[in-house]
């Protein structure tokens, strides 16, 4: 099974590893793919494989929408704010999930949405948070930093937030993009690796020239109004084990 580095990266780091992933995809029975693209971008390592896409799951038990007087009391508990509206990251702050983007757009985001107060939230920690403060205090944003958080406490964190924002430079399929919609937050995202696959094309911006700006607009055009969030069905463990057990039982009946 890939999930993501492994062929968006790795393989490309030194010639050695291009050919030892190659190989170890040709070799495979079946190789399984955390989304669509991260397939498409194995092919040019090779085509010459049996090849699926296994989608991550989301635990639907643990995230879910919270009802008003739930958020209302978590909002107390972790002292975030009822008046504001609240825009998080929830990831690792590293170069790969370009968080250094994100305090000049939200800057232009303060300046051009309606909302009179915004409050930034970063969940999580990594090599960047330094950085990270210095240009979140430079450009004059509210913003908190929760550094790492225990995974129990997450669904509770997303559901006491108005979006989730995820400009990375590659991915696999993330799957915060399917937690944050499985808690019905609506979520903002780069177009790489599974991310509109997860949180729809509209949801999502290029990485290009006009990716502060084009990501600024639409999060301020998606803060501005109430759209109903699901996520898909095709994100399920459940489904996932049924496609994984029927390509097992295929394969191992061709050992047999």
């Amino acid at each position: 099974t890939w999930h993501g580095t492994d062929i968006h990266t790795v393989p490309y780091s030194t010639e050695f590893m291009r050919n030892l992933t190659k190989q170890i995809i040709e070799k495979a029975d079946a190789n399984c793919f955390v989304s669509k693209d991260l397939m498409l971008k194995s092919e040019t390592l090779t085509s010459r494989a049996s090849k699926y896409v296994l989608y991550n799951g989301v635990d639907r038990s643990r995230f879910k929408p919270l009802s008003d007087i739930e958020i209302m009391e978590t909002k107390a508990k972790f002292k975030i704010s009822t008046t504001s509206k609240n825009i998080a990251f929830i990831g690792n702050l590293y170069p790969v999930k370009n968080v250094l983007v994100l305090p000049e757009i939200y800057k232009r985001v303060t300046l051009l949405s309606s909302s009179s107060s915004i409050v930034f939230h970063f969940v999580g920690d990594g090599v960047l948070r330094g950085e990270l403060e210095n240009r979140c205090k430079a450009v004059g944003i509210e913003y908190r930093m929760w550094g790492n958080q225990p995974a129990e406490l997450i669904p509770s964190i997303i559901n006491c937030m108005n979006m989730v924002v995820l400009p990375s430079l590659n991915e696999g399929l993330p799957l915060i993009s399917v937690e944050t919609l499985a808690c019905g937050v609506p979520m903002i995202g780069s177009n790489v690796g599974g991310i509109a696959e997860a949180i729809g094309k509209e949801n999502v911006v290029n990485l290009d020239d006009k990716f502060a700006e084009n990501m600024t607009t639409l999060i301020v055009s998606k803060l501005a109004r109430h759209t109903p969030v699901v996520v898909g069905d095709e994100f399920s463990w459940e489904k996932t084990g049924k496609i994984e057990k029927e390509i097992l039982k295929s394969r191992i009946g061709k050992i047999r």
